[in-house]
């Protein structure tokens, strides 16, 4: 019964044991029912959150199912905490479904639910991964964030910080408080979590804001976020292959010394520098850039005041059957529309490696 295969599986991932068999097994019969009406809602959250927390991100199917039924529920009769778990869910397994996260929005700003922080923090979360962007619920959500922030662990923290640096909602009435909240538990974040507290501060500067954080906070944030290190991939690799072809003199993963940002390729055209984006999957939900792909592409020109080039990986893999002219010609094509001029030869045969940012300055 619905109940029986709810707690099997939130078992196993409470556990953490992933058992491929056994959840394969379950997945294919949930979606083989005829219809989950006999599911209630704390039932439906909890076998999203079993398979998105034991990582298991192929089961597309089992999860349209069960969201398409909760977009057919009036969600007012649920509570916070199973739709707050299904957002995560979702997010977490990278799934954008619109009508219900508009459902889920439209239910949380109407409806008098009592506001706890983790349900709090995994709607802002969710929202904010997928690049759903609702300037209503993150205007909505503020005074609940300001009246949970004695709760809020450092991890939540965080969350909270990076979700409205994604979303671009500010609240001057939250940020001394925000602070003061920081303070109280600086010593105890960890790299990830200054990483995502430096996007938060990198978003009072794109606002012109005064707010800061403590400058000794300030500095361990930039510090863990230039030490983030990514492998390049054999896409990046083939693009930056290709722009050298063309004549550019790349330089591959730049850090940039005003944001800590660090850009897939820099070449210079025409005198100025910018920045080339080679976007795999992992930077996009469907076809929509996720947070951390929104976040960089406004940060990185705001604050290093560089125009970013963006190759998105399915349109570079429709040119797997162009020669390399085919590819050349793309990346042309791109950057002029970029930079509103058309690139020609002697701008290419004029271009120069890109230095460091320090070897610059000094």
């Amino acid at each position: 019964n619905p109940q029986d295969l709810s707690i099997t599986v939130w078992a196993y991932a409470t556990a953490g044991e992933p058992q491929p068999l056994l959840f394969k097994k379950f997945a294919n019969h949930i979606v083989e029912l005829d219809d989950l009406d006999e599911f209630i809602p704390q039932h439906l959250a909890n076998i999203l959150w079993s398979y998105a927390k034991i990582g298991e991100h192929k089961y597309t199917d089992l999860f349209d199912k069960i969201a398409c039924v909760i977009n057919k529920r009036d969600l007012a009769a649920f509570e916070l905490r199973n739709i707050s778990i299904t957002a995560w869910s979702l997010a977490t397994v990278n799934i954008l479904h619109p009508t219900l996260f508009d459902l889920i929005s439209d239910t949380v700003i109407t409806c008098k639910f009592e506001f706890h922080s983790q349900s709090t923090v995994n709607l802002l979360w969710a929202f904010a991964s997928i690049g759903r962007v609702d300037h209503h619920l993150f205007s909505y959500l503020l005074s609940h964030v300001k009246s949970l922030l004695r709760d809020f662990t450092c991890q939540d923290l965080a969350t909270v910080a990076w979700s409205y640096a994604v979303a671009n909602v500010a609240s001057p009435d939250l940020d001394c408080a925000f602070i003061s909240a920081l303070q109280r538990k600086e010593g105890k974040f960890n790299d990830a979590q200054l990483r995502s507290l430096h996007q938060w501060q990198l978003w009072q500067l794109e606002l012109g804001s005064h707010t800061n954080l403590p400058s000794s906070l300030r500095q361990r944030c930039y510090d863990a976020f230039i030490m983030d290190t990514a492998t390049p991939s054999h896409l990046q690799d083939d693009v930056i292959n290709e722009l050298t072809s063309i004549g550019f003199k790349p330089k591959a993963e730049m850090i940039m010394s005003s944001s800590g940002y660090r850009l897939d390729a820099c070449i210079m055209v025409h005198g100025e520098k910018v920045g080339i984006e080679v976007d795999g999957p992992y930077h996009f939900t469907g076809y929509i850039p996720n947070g951390h792909t929104i976040l960089k592409r406004r940060q990185v020109p705001a604050i290093d005041n560089m125009k970013i080039i963006s190759v998105p990986h399915w349109e570079w893999y429709a040119l797997s059957s162009y020669s390399s002219r085919g590819k050349q010609e793309y990346l042309l094509r791109k950057l002029s529309e970029s930079l509103g001029f058309v690139i020609t030869e002697k701008m290419i045969n004029l271009n120069y490696p890109v230095k460091e940012e320090e070897e610059e300055d000094n």
